[in-house]
């Protein structure tokens, strides 16, 4: 049991960390936009578009990883 919860554990922690990195892309490009004094460009609006329902796919395999660990605790 041990063995599937560290893959599960990992398996969150590398979920976790590419979420902060669409975060800072994220970021960063609404940054450069304010920056410029300018609104978001259509390249920039779909790249954030991509990176949004990535973020989201990403959330929803960490809440159902967390889950399955939690019921495996019970």
């Amino acid at each position: 049991m041990a063995v599937n919860s560290q893959a599960n554990d990992a398996m969150i922690r590398r979920l976790e960390n590419e979420l902060e990195e669409r975060n800072a892309f994220v970021q960063g490009t609404i940054s450069n936009a304010q920056d410029g004094e300018r609104d978001l460009n259509d390249t920039e609006k779909s790249s954030l578009a991509d990176a949004r329902a990535r973020m989201e796919n990403l959330q929803d395999q960490i809440v159902a990883l967390e889950s399955t660990a939690n019921l495996a605790q019970q």
